[in-house]
């Protein structure tokens, strides 16, 4: 798994750039989602994708009957979830 430190350290040696500066760099990029997330549907991000938020329903409790067994569902309130759909570049990347 690529964690947060070692992409950054990649994006430092594919640009040159310092580490700090992609720290800080990468810091704007989330400042200006955290800012646009709740004014926009979805927000593209170049060569990476678009970001949406979604909102999900609220589920009532209930009861089924699941192979032979009563099972009890619990209640869930709404909430939002934030979803990212990789560029077509990308998409067809993986697909290699």
């Amino acid at each position: 798994m690529l964690n947060s430190d070692n992409f950054t350290r990649l994006l430092a040696d594919e640009t040159g750039m310092k580490l700090s500066e992609v720290k800080e760099f990468m810091g704007h990029v989330r400042a200006v989602l955290e800012k646009n997330l709740k004014s926009y549907d979805k927000i593209t991000i170049p060569e990476l994708g678009d970001v949406k938020v979604k909102e999900k329903k609220a589920r009532p409790a209930s009861t089924r009957e699941v192979f032979g067994k009563t099972v009890t569902i619990k209640k869930r309130e709404a909430f939002k979830a934030v979803d990212m759909k990789l560029s077509k570049k990308l998409r067809e990347y993986l697909k290699k």
